[in-house]
Protein backbone atom coordinates (compact mmCIF):
# COMPACT_ATOMS: atom_id res chain seq x y z
CA UNK A 1 0.00 0.00 0.00
CA UNK A 2 1.13 3.66 -0.73
CA UNK A 3 -0.56 5.28 2.42
CA UNK A 4 -1.89 4.18 5.92
CA UNK A 5 -4.59 6.51 5.23
CA UNK A 6 -5.91 8.36 2.15
CA UNK A 7 -7.52 11.94 3.30
CA UNK A 8 -10.14 13.47 0.69
CA UNK A 9 -10.57 17.11 1.32
CA UNK A 10 -8.87 19.75 3.29
CA UNK A 11 -11.07 21.72 5.02
CA UNK A 12 -11.87 21.23 8.82
CA UNK A 13 -12.78 18.15 8.99
CA UNK A 14 -9.92 16.83 6.73
CA UNK A 15 -6.80 18.63 7.85
CA UNK A 16 -8.22 16.98 11.58
CA UNK A 17 -8.17 13.80 10.54
CA UNK A 18 -4.84 14.31 8.73
CA UNK A 19 -3.40 15.71 11.85
CA UNK A 20 -4.49 13.01 14.20
CA UNK A 21 -3.70 10.14 11.82
CA UNK A 22 -0.16 11.43 10.92
CA UNK A 23 0.62 12.27 15.16
CA UNK A 24 -0.50 8.74 15.71
CA UNK A 25 1.73 7.65 13.33
CA UNK A 26 0.01 7.01 10.01
CA UNK A 27 1.44 7.26 6.72
CA UNK A 28 -0.73 10.16 5.64
CA UNK A 29 -1.69 11.63 2.25
CA UNK A 30 -4.51 15.34 1.96
CA UNK A 31 -5.57 15.19 -1.22
CA UNK A 32 -7.42 18.75 -1.63
CA UNK A 33 -9.05 20.22 -5.37
CA UNK A 34 -7.22 23.91 -4.04
CA UNK A 35 -4.11 25.15 -4.74
CA UNK A 36 -4.52 27.38 -1.52
CA UNK A 37 -5.40 24.69 0.64
CA UNK A 38 -6.63 27.31 3.73
CA UNK A 39 -8.58 29.99 1.51
CA UNK A 40 -12.27 29.95 2.21
CA UNK A 41 -14.15 30.91 -1.04
CA UNK A 42 -17.98 30.63 -0.16
CA UNK A 43 -20.09 32.27 1.92
CA UNK A 44 -20.48 31.22 5.55
CA UNK A 45 -21.42 32.88 8.69
CA UNK A 46 -17.70 31.14 10.55
CA UNK A 47 -20.15 30.75 13.69
CA UNK A 48 -18.68 28.20 16.53
CA UNK A 49 -21.82 27.78 18.43
CA UNK A 50 -22.00 27.19 22.26
CA UNK A 51 -25.81 27.10 22.50
CA UNK A 52 -27.79 27.81 19.67
CA UNK A 53 -31.54 27.89 19.87
CA UNK A 54 -33.71 26.54 16.96
CA UNK A 55 -37.48 26.16 16.50
CA UNK A 56 -39.06 23.06 17.80
CA UNK A 57 -41.95 23.10 15.84
CA UNK A 58 -43.20 19.66 17.66
CA UNK A 59 -43.08 22.02 21.07
CA UNK A 60 -43.55 25.48 19.51
CA UNK A 61 -40.77 26.98 21.13
CA UNK A 62 -37.00 27.15 20.54
CA UNK A 63 -34.59 24.53 22.20
CA UNK A 64 -31.27 23.33 22.00
CA UNK A 65 -29.93 20.59 20.52
CA UNK A 66 -32.30 20.90 17.74
CA UNK A 67 -29.62 21.91 14.53
CA UNK A 68 -25.85 20.83 13.43
CA UNK A 69 -23.24 19.33 16.08
CA UNK A 70 -25.36 18.66 19.32
CA UNK A 71 -22.41 16.57 21.79
CA UNK A 72 -21.54 19.53 24.26
CA UNK A 73 -18.68 22.00 23.18
CA UNK A 74 -17.33 24.90 24.80
CA UNK A 75 -14.44 27.63 24.27
CA UNK A 76 -12.11 28.79 27.00
CA UNK A 77 -11.03 32.77 26.10
CA UNK A 78 -6.82 33.28 27.10
CA UNK A 79 -4.78 35.78 26.94
CA UNK A 80 -2.97 35.35 23.40
CA UNK A 81 -5.43 32.38 22.60
CA UNK A 82 -8.85 30.79 22.42
CA UNK A 83 -9.34 26.96 23.06
CA UNK A 84 -12.01 25.04 21.75
CA UNK A 85 -13.04 21.80 23.62
CA UNK A 86 -14.78 18.88 22.86
CA UNK A 87 -15.61 16.88 25.81
CA UNK A 88 -17.32 13.91 23.90
CA UNK A 89 -14.43 12.49 21.82
CA UNK A 90 -11.86 13.62 24.06
CA UNK A 91 -9.54 16.27 22.23
CA UNK A 92 -9.09 20.59 22.53
CA UNK A 93 -7.95 22.86 20.03
CA UNK A 94 -5.95 25.61 20.50
CA UNK A 95 -7.22 28.94 18.23
CA UNK A 96 -5.22 31.87 17.73
CA UNK A 97 -7.33 33.86 15.32
CA UNK A 98 -9.60 36.41 15.78
CA UNK A 99 -12.65 35.47 17.42
CA UNK A 100 -15.80 38.10 18.76
CA UNK A 101 -18.46 36.65 20.82
CA UNK A 102 -22.13 36.94 20.45
CA UNK A 103 -24.27 37.82 22.96
CA UNK A 104 -27.20 38.88 21.00
CA UNK A 105 -29.44 37.38 19.03
CA UNK A 106 -31.40 40.32 17.47
CA UNK A 107 -34.83 39.66 14.51
CA UNK A 108 -35.45 43.12 13.12
CA UNK A 109 -38.95 44.15 11.09
CA UNK A 110 -39.62 46.90 8.11
CA UNK A 111 -39.65 49.43 10.87
CA UNK A 112 -37.54 48.04 13.02
CA UNK A 113 -39.24 46.47 16.17
CA UNK A 114 -36.95 43.84 17.56
CA UNK A 115 -37.40 40.11 18.86
CA UNK A 116 -34.62 38.66 21.03
CA UNK A 117 -33.58 35.18 20.60
CA UNK A 118 -31.67 35.31 23.47
CA UNK A 119 -32.13 37.24 26.86
CA UNK A 120 -29.91 40.84 25.32
CA UNK A 121 -26.03 41.03 26.43
CA UNK A 122 -26.83 37.91 29.28
CA UNK A 123 -24.31 35.12 28.30
CA UNK A 124 -22.66 34.11 25.04
CA UNK A 125 -24.36 31.64 22.53
CA UNK A 126 -21.26 31.67 19.82
CA UNK A 127 -18.51 33.13 18.93
CA UNK A 128 -17.16 34.37 15.51
CA UNK A 129 -14.09 32.54 14.68
CA UNK A 130 -11.96 33.09 12.01
CA UNK A 131 -12.36 30.27 9.52
CA UNK A 132 -9.54 31.01 7.11
CA UNK A 133 -6.97 31.43 10.24
CA UNK A 134 -8.39 28.27 11.72
CA UNK A 135 -7.66 26.05 8.53
CA UNK A 136 -4.54 27.74 8.15
CA UNK A 137 -3.09 27.08 11.72
CA UNK A 138 -4.73 23.01 11.40
CA UNK A 139 -2.70 23.21 8.08
CA UNK A 140 0.55 24.01 9.49
CA UNK A 141 0.18 21.19 12.42
CA UNK A 142 -0.69 18.73 9.56
CA UNK A 143 2.41 19.56 7.82
CA UNK A 144 4.45 19.80 11.12
CA UNK A 145 3.02 15.96 11.74
CA UNK A 146 4.60 14.94 8.19
CA UNK A 147 1.45 14.71 6.16
CA UNK A 148 2.24 14.62 2.25
CA UNK A 149 -0.15 17.42 0.54
CA UNK A 150 -1.28 17.02 -2.47
CA UNK A 151 -3.05 20.13 -3.79
CA UNK A 152 -4.55 21.23 -6.58
CA UNK A 153 -5.84 17.61 -7.33
CA UNK A 154 -9.34 16.22 -7.43
CA UNK A 155 -10.19 12.70 -5.83
CA UNK A 156 -12.74 11.28 -8.72
CA UNK A 157 -13.96 8.20 -7.08
CA UNK A 158 -12.91 5.39 -4.71
CA UNK A 159 -12.99 2.09 -4.76
CA UNK A 160 -12.75 -0.81 -2.13
CA UNK A 161 -10.11 -3.58 -2.88
CA UNK A 162 -9.21 -6.58 -0.22
CA UNK A 163 -7.43 -5.34 2.87
CA UNK A 164 -7.36 -1.72 1.17
CA UNK A 165 -8.82 0.95 -0.65
CA UNK A 166 -8.12 2.94 -4.28
CA UNK A 167 -8.14 6.55 -5.26
CA UNK A 168 -8.63 7.73 -8.56
CA UNK A 169 -6.87 11.50 -8.19
CA UNK A 170 -7.01 13.97 -11.42
CA UNK A 171 -4.39 16.58 -11.76
CA UNK A 172 -4.43 18.94 -14.85
CA UNK A 173 -4.87 16.06 -17.51
CA UNK A 174 -3.56 13.15 -15.87
CA UNK A 175 -4.98 10.88 -13.85
CA UNK A 176 -3.26 8.40 -11.21
CA UNK A 177 -4.72 5.19 -8.80
CA UNK A 178 -3.00 5.55 -5.14
CA UNK A 179 -3.74 3.34 -2.93
CA UNK A 180 -3.71 2.84 0.66
CA UNK A 181 -5.25 0.80 3.53
CA UNK A 182 -7.92 2.90 4.37
CA UNK A 183 -9.30 6.37 3.08
CA UNK A 184 -11.41 9.46 4.60
CA UNK A 185 -14.43 11.85 2.82
CA UNK A 186 -14.30 15.10 3.69
CA UNK A 187 -15.12 16.29 0.75
CA UNK A 188 -17.95 18.59 1.07
CA UNK A 189 -21.49 18.34 0.62
CA UNK A 190 -21.46 17.06 -3.13
CA UNK A 191 -18.85 14.15 -1.96
CA UNK A 192 -17.99 12.60 -5.46
CA UNK A 193 -16.03 10.08 -2.98
CA UNK A 194 -19.65 9.39 -1.83
CA UNK A 195 -21.21 9.68 -5.11
CA UNK A 196 -18.94 6.78 -6.52
CA UNK A 197 -19.25 4.50 -3.19
CA UNK A 198 -23.24 4.31 -4.33
CA UNK A 199 -24.09 6.00 -1.07
CA UNK A 200 -26.10 8.47 -2.61
CA UNK A 201 -28.98 6.57 -4.25
CA UNK A 202 -31.66 6.30 -1.14
CA UNK A 203 -30.53 9.72 -0.44
CA UNK A 204 -33.82 12.56 -1.36
CA UNK A 205 -32.24 15.62 -2.75
CA UNK A 206 -33.80 19.12 -1.88
CA UNK A 207 -33.79 21.99 -4.24
CA UNK A 208 -30.70 24.35 -4.07
CA UNK A 209 -30.79 27.60 -2.66
CA UNK A 210 -28.01 30.01 -3.64
CA UNK A 211 -26.78 32.15 -0.92
CA UNK A 212 -24.72 35.63 -1.76
CA UNK A 213 -22.93 37.52 1.14
CA UNK A 214 -21.28 40.63 0.66
CA UNK A 215 -18.28 41.80 3.22
CA UNK A 216 -18.69 44.71 4.55
CA UNK A 217 -16.81 47.84 6.26
CA UNK A 218 -18.03 50.77 8.24
CA UNK A 219 -21.30 49.64 9.35
CA UNK A 220 -22.68 51.81 12.09
CA UNK A 221 -25.74 49.51 13.85
CA UNK A 222 -26.92 49.29 17.30
CA UNK A 223 -25.46 46.53 18.80
CA UNK A 224 -23.99 45.33 15.67
CA UNK A 225 -20.62 44.50 17.31
CA UNK A 226 -22.49 41.90 19.51
CA UNK A 227 -25.72 40.67 17.54
CA UNK A 228 -26.29 38.40 14.66
CA UNK A 229 -29.02 40.23 13.05
CA UNK A 230 -31.85 38.85 10.83
CA UNK A 231 -34.56 41.07 9.43
CA UNK A 232 -37.95 39.74 8.08
CA UNK A 233 -38.66 41.93 5.28
CA UNK A 234 -41.13 40.93 2.41
CA UNK A 235 -40.84 43.64 0.12
CA UNK A 236 -37.52 42.76 0.01
CA UNK A 237 -36.96 38.92 -0.17
CA UNK A 238 -39.73 36.90 0.55
CA UNK A 239 -38.08 33.62 0.60
CA UNK A 240 -36.10 33.92 3.60
CA UNK A 241 -34.51 36.75 6.04
CA UNK A 242 -31.45 38.64 5.19
CA UNK A 243 -28.74 38.53 8.02
CA UNK A 244 -25.74 40.46 9.21
CA UNK A 245 -22.91 38.98 11.48
CA UNK A 246 -19.30 39.51 12.67
CA UNK A 247 -16.28 39.34 10.92
CA UNK A 248 -12.15 39.78 11.92
CA UNK A 249 -11.31 43.39 11.38
CA UNK A 250 -14.25 45.30 12.36
CA UNK A 251 -15.74 44.04 9.53
CA UNK A 252 -19.73 42.29 9.01
CA UNK A 253 -21.17 40.13 6.64
CA UNK A 254 -24.13 40.71 4.81
CA UNK A 255 -26.32 37.46 3.37
CA UNK A 256 -29.14 35.89 2.31
CA UNK A 257 -30.48 32.82 0.64
CA UNK A 258 -32.19 33.08 -3.10
CA UNK A 259 -36.00 34.18 -2.60
CA UNK A 260 -39.45 33.57 -4.32
CA UNK A 261 -38.73 35.93 -7.50
CA UNK A 262 -35.43 37.71 -6.90
CA UNK A 263 -31.74 36.74 -7.38
CA UNK A 264 -29.72 37.22 -3.55
CA UNK A 265 -27.75 40.21 -5.04
CA UNK A 266 -30.49 42.29 -6.06
CA UNK A 267 -32.46 41.44 -2.49
CA UNK A 268 -29.10 42.96 -0.74
CA UNK A 269 -28.66 46.29 -2.99
CA UNK A 270 -32.59 46.69 -2.14
CA UNK A 271 -31.56 45.97 1.57
CA UNK A 272 -28.95 48.62 1.61
CA UNK A 273 -30.93 51.28 0.23
CA UNK A 274 -33.72 51.31 2.82
CA UNK A 275 -34.41 54.17 4.28
CA UNK A 276 -35.13 52.52 7.66
CA UNK A 277 -31.87 51.63 8.43
CA UNK A 278 -30.27 54.00 5.81
CA UNK A 279 -27.98 55.22 8.53
CA UNK A 280 -26.56 52.10 9.62
CA UNK A 281 -24.91 51.66 6.18
CA UNK A 282 -24.61 54.79 4.52
CA UNK A 283 -20.60 55.22 5.12
CA UNK A 284 -20.39 51.14 4.41
CA UNK A 285 -18.38 49.61 1.75
CA UNK A 286 -18.50 46.69 0.09
CA UNK A 287 -15.21 44.70 0.39
CA UNK A 288 -15.75 41.42 -0.86
CA UNK A 289 -18.71 39.07 -2.32
CA UNK A 290 -19.25 35.23 -1.33
CA UNK A 291 -21.66 33.22 -3.34
CA UNK A 292 -22.43 29.20 -2.12
CA UNK A 293 -25.57 27.03 -3.67
CA UNK A 294 -26.11 24.11 -0.93
CA UNK A 295 -28.78 21.58 -1.67
CA UNK A 296 -30.14 19.47 1.07
CA UNK A 297 -30.15 16.00 1.34
CA UNK A 298 -30.57 12.83 3.50
CA UNK A 299 -27.63 12.39 6.19
CA UNK A 300 -25.99 8.97 5.75
CA UNK A 301 -27.33 7.18 8.47
CA UNK A 302 -24.31 4.50 8.28
CA UNK A 303 -21.38 6.86 6.90
CA UNK A 304 -18.60 3.99 6.48
CA UNK A 305 -18.39 2.03 3.48
CA UNK A 306 -16.00 -0.81 3.64
CA UNK A 307 -12.54 0.43 4.19
CA UNK A 308 -13.52 3.99 3.85
CA UNK A 309 -15.07 6.59 6.57
CA UNK A 310 -17.30 9.49 5.69
CA UNK A 311 -17.00 12.54 7.70
CA UNK A 312 -18.36 16.23 8.16
CA UNK A 313 -20.98 17.62 5.03
CA UNK A 314 -19.90 14.63 3.14
CA UNK A 315 -22.35 12.49 5.09
CA UNK A 316 -24.17 15.46 6.07
CA UNK A 317 -28.16 17.15 5.81
CA UNK A 318 -26.56 20.17 4.95
CA UNK A 319 -24.56 21.78 7.39
CA UNK A 320 -21.96 19.30 10.00
CA UNK A 321 -20.61 22.53 12.02
CA UNK A 322 -17.07 23.43 12.28
CA UNK A 323 -17.88 21.18 15.35
CA UNK A 324 -18.65 18.56 13.63
CA UNK A 325 -16.26 18.41 11.15
CA UNK A 326 -13.56 18.49 13.26
CA UNK A 327 -14.99 16.27 15.47
CA UNK A 328 -16.15 13.76 13.01
CA UNK A 329 -12.56 14.00 11.75
CA UNK A 330 -10.97 12.87 14.93
CA UNK A 331 -13.39 9.94 15.62
CA UNK A 332 -13.25 8.28 12.24
CA UNK A 333 -9.26 7.86 12.65
CA UNK A 334 -9.69 7.08 15.67
CA UNK A 335 -12.53 4.43 14.90
CA UNK A 336 -9.96 3.00 11.66
CA UNK A 337 -7.02 3.06 14.28
CA UNK A 338 -9.51 0.59 16.57
CA UNK A 339 -11.05 -1.29 13.64
CA UNK A 340 -7.21 -2.48 12.89
CA UNK A 341 -6.83 -3.59 16.49
CA UNK A 342 -9.19 -5.99 16.15
CA UNK A 343 -12.23 -3.59 18.01
CA UNK A 344 -15.50 -2.67 16.44
CA UNK A 345 -14.69 0.90 15.22
CA UNK A 346 -16.66 1.32 12.62
CA UNK A 347 -19.63 0.74 14.52
CA UNK A 348 -18.67 2.95 17.34
CA UNK A 349 -18.04 5.67 14.91
CA UNK A 350 -21.85 4.67 13.39
CA UNK A 351 -23.33 4.90 17.02
CA UNK A 352 -21.49 8.17 17.55
CA UNK A 353 -22.28 9.81 14.61
CA UNK A 354 -25.92 8.91 14.54
CA UNK A 355 -26.41 10.77 18.42
CA UNK A 356 -24.06 13.69 17.38
CA UNK A 357 -25.91 15.52 14.99
CA UNK A 358 -29.51 17.18 15.06
CA UNK A 359 -29.93 15.87 11.44
CA UNK A 360 -30.05 12.36 12.01
CA UNK A 361 -33.62 12.69 14.22
CA UNK A 362 -37.24 12.81 13.69
CA UNK A 363 -37.66 16.05 14.79
CA UNK A 364 -34.73 18.08 12.36
CA UNK A 365 -36.80 16.64 9.12
CA UNK A 366 -39.81 17.91 10.88
CA UNK A 367 -38.26 21.32 11.13
CA UNK A 368 -37.26 21.67 8.13
CA UNK A 369 -40.77 20.97 6.66
CA UNK A 370 -43.02 22.60 9.44
CA UNK A 371 -41.11 26.03 10.26
CA UNK A 372 -43.49 28.94 9.61
CA UNK A 373 -42.26 31.16 6.83
CA UNK A 374 -43.73 34.57 7.94
CA UNK A 375 -42.03 36.56 4.98
CA UNK A 376 -44.43 34.28 2.33
CA UNK A 377 -47.60 35.61 3.60
CA UNK A 378 -47.54 38.27 5.75
CA UNK A 379 -46.34 42.11 4.04
CA UNK A 380 -44.62 44.53 5.43
CA UNK A 381 -47.20 46.05 7.62
CA UNK A 382 -48.32 42.26 9.26
CA UNK A 383 -44.75 41.80 9.80
CA UNK A 384 -44.41 44.88 11.64
CA UNK A 385 -47.49 44.66 13.60
CA UNK A 386 -46.76 41.35 14.97
CA UNK A 387 -43.09 42.36 16.07
CA UNK A 388 -44.41 45.21 17.91
CA UNK A 389 -47.07 43.37 19.72
CA UNK A 390 -44.15 40.53 20.72
CA UNK A 391 -41.35 43.28 21.29
CA UNK A 392 -39.06 43.21 24.26
CA UNK A 393 -40.44 39.49 24.78
CA UNK A 394 -37.54 36.24 24.21
CA UNK A 395 -38.58 34.13 21.33
CA UNK A 396 -38.58 32.77 17.45
CA UNK A 397 -41.14 34.71 15.89
CA UNK A 398 -42.61 32.41 13.74
CA UNK A 399 -43.25 30.21 16.78
CA UNK A 400 -43.84 33.11 18.67
CA UNK A 401 -46.40 34.11 16.45
CA UNK A 402 -47.97 30.17 15.42
CA UNK A 403 -48.39 29.57 19.44
CA UNK A 404 -49.92 32.48 20.37
CA UNK A 405 -52.38 32.99 17.63
CA UNK A 406 -55.31 34.25 19.81
CA UNK A 407 -53.29 37.44 20.71
CA UNK A 408 -53.41 38.25 17.30
CA UNK A 409 -57.24 37.46 16.70
CA UNK A 410 -57.75 40.52 19.29
CA UNK A 411 -55.69 42.96 16.85
CA UNK A 412 -56.09 41.71 13.79
CA UNK A 413 -58.51 39.70 13.26
CA UNK A 414 -57.78 39.29 9.80
CA UNK A 415 -54.35 38.56 9.87
CA UNK A 416 -55.31 36.04 12.52
CA UNK A 417 -57.53 34.10 9.19
CA UNK A 418 -54.81 35.09 7.06
CA UNK A 419 -52.31 33.30 9.25
CA UNK A 420 -54.96 30.18 10.16
CA UNK A 421 -55.44 29.39 6.40
CA UNK A 422 -51.84 29.41 5.78
CA UNK A 423 -51.00 26.49 8.54
CA UNK A 424 -54.21 25.11 7.88
CA UNK A 425 -53.85 24.90 3.97
CA UNK A 426 -56.74 26.58 3.31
Amino acid sequence: MDYDLIVVGGGPGGLMAAKTAAEDGLKVLLVERKKNVAEIARACLQIFYINKITPNPETGKGEPNMDGYIDPVSAEILPEKCRFHFPVPGFSLDFSGSVRAYYNWVQISPRGYRIHRYVPDEKVWGFYYQKEAFVAQLLAAVEKAGVEVMPEASAVSAANTPGGVEVKVKRGQTEETIRGKNAIAADGLNSRIVQSLGLNENRRIGAPRHIVAYILEGVVAPSHDTSLLSWTIPSVSGGGNVWMGLLAGGRNILGVGSGADKPPAAILDAFLKLPAFWDWFKNAKVVDKKVTAVAPRASLKEPVAGNVVIVGDAGASAEAWIQGAVASGYQAVKAIEKERSGQPGYKDYINWWQKAFAFNYSAYQKLLARVYPLNRVCNDDDIDYLFQLFQDEIGIPALMVTTNLERVKKGRPELYEKIRASLTGG
